[in-house]
């Protein structure tokens, strides 16, 4: 885990939010104490991860995790609470991934819980799926109750051609924030080669623009709803070695790829006047 207070120290910053995480059901709590360390009112963006699959989580657990919401709000935290992020991927990526029924049925839950726990009203809930460039991933999800959800279009198959976002929604009234995770990486693996990333890469994901479907995200979810978004994780990829290769990649140095892709999105003023909505970046480097 990061510490806050060094982190502010070396950027010579007290950045606004920093993000722990947590499974669920819990084994072992994250460390709040160190961003009281570094004695700012940072937030706390909590991502919470079902990995043992929505099946093992139960009410009880729930009920926990906003009754600490509460007590980090009563400490005088905001908290951001990210409730089983990119789930809308596969399940061999995360055991809770694909499955837009069990989703929505502990989403819903964990929104009333929220509501009626007293003194978690400086909770937000967040809905973050992953960027759907890819969608659907190789799934293997192709029958059952979840596939009918999936296959928006009504063609009998799960494909690019589905829109990535609108099974896992669970409505305007259950969520407080909407978020997207992407991420910049090299097109093959193992890599070959570094390389910066296109111009508008983010700006291309968040209007739907790398789907052959109808998925603008930030339209559909943020401007149509009134609701504020953030990018909930955002990187972009350096490597160091091919796999195993002990050999130095080519290509772009890592401060060429980085400092390019932050430029496209987290200083640029034509980006932010075209998406106003967006108040949080989340950056994993």
């Amino acid at each position: 885990t990061i510490n806050p207070r060094i982190f502010n120290a070396q950027t010579k910053v007290n950045w606004g939010a920093y993000m722990f995480v947590q499974e669920i059901p819990e084994t072992e709590a994250p460390r709040f104490d160190l961003l009281d360390d570094s004695n700012t009112d940072a937030a706390i963006y909590l991502s919470v991860l079902p990995t043992a699959g929505f099946d093992a989580i139960t009410r009880a657990d729930l009920v926990a995790l906003v009754r600490r919401c509460a007590h980090l709000n009563s400490a005088g935290r905001d908290v951001f609470l990210r409730f089983a992020p990119d789930m809308n991927t596969p399940k061999d990526w995360y055991p809770w991934g694909q499955q837009p029924n069990k989703f929505l049925y502990h989403w819903k839950m964990l929104r009333e819980i929220l509501k009626s726990v007293p003194g978690a009203d400086r909770t937000a809930l967040v809905w973050a799926p992953h960027d759907g460039t890819l969608y659907p991933y190789d799934s293997k999800n192709q029958k059952g109750d979840d596939f009918i959800c999936l296959d928006t279009n009504k063609d009998g198959k799960l494909d690019q051609y589905d829109d990535p976002y609108s099974p896992y929604f669970p409505g305007k009234d259950n969520v407080d924030w909407v978020g997207l995770s992407t991420f910049f990486a090299a097109d093959r693996y193992p890599a070959t080669t570094n390389f910066k990333p296109p111009s508008k890469f983010l700006n291309n994901v968040l209007t739907g623009a790398t789907r052959p479907s109808n998925s603008n995200f930030y339209y559909v979810y943020s401007e149509t709803f009134h609701l504020p978004m953030m990018i909930s994780d955002i990187g972009a990829s350096f490597y160091t070695q091919a796999d195993s290769d002990l050999t130095p990649l080519t290509g772009d140095s890592e401060l060429e790829i980085k400092s390019m892709f932050w430029r496209q999105w987290l200083t640029d003023s034509v980006f932010h006047q075209k998406f106003p909505r967006i108040k949080f970046f989340c950056v994993s480097e």
